[in-house]
């Protein structure tokens, strides 16, 4: 962790305060616990920067699975020189105290790049199943997360979707 700054809630706050390196940060996202940090990935150059990773995939070994548990998509998995998700308890703190976007990048094996951005992503507490919303959209990449607007988080061993199978399956 390089860049040292006052407590800083996001990867858009540390951006505002001046570090503005795409690296990895601690920040202080908790409103319950304000002292709690956690270290993230920003993105200070994509699409004007102050992006905090929610996730992360790319072509490294070795590859993290992502089919996991309930409690290890709440709580995050992977780490932050390879792949990773962050976690729904982090993500929702991330989105409940300011209006959020979302920005997506997509890059195939040849290099070439789409990318979505939403401007409202917010994701629910823990009661309400991680609840997404993520409407918005603009880019070049395809509206993709239309279909998922409004629908409770769902995982291979708990299913809360609105569909009659379980679509992490």
């Amino acid at each position: 962790i390089r860049c040292q700054t006052p407590p800083s809630r996001n990867c858009a706050d540390l951006y505002s305060k001046g570090c503005k390196s795409s690296e990895s940060a601690e920040i202080f996202p908790y409103s319950r616990s304000p002292g709690q940090s956690v270290t993230v990935l920003c993105d200070h150059v994509s699409d004007g920067g102050q992006w905090t990773i929610i996730q992360r995939r790319q072509d490294v070994e070795p590859r993290e699975d992502f089919d996991h548990s309930w409690e290890e998509y709440v709580e995050g998995f992977g780490d932050l020189d390879g792949e990773l998700w962050v976690g729904l308890k982090l993500i929702h703190e991330l989105t409940t105290h300011s209006k959020q976007e979302l920005h997506i990048l997509l890059e195939d094996w040849d290099g070439e790049t789409r990318w979505a951005k939403y401007s409202d992503f917010y994701i629910a507490s823990a009661e309400d199943n991680y609840r997404i919303t993520v409407t918005g959209y603009s880019g070049d990449a395809g509206n993709a997360m239309d279909y998922h607007n409004g629908q409770a988080f769902s995982t291979r061993d708990r299913d809360n979707d609105a569909w009659g199978g379980n679509c992490a399956k």
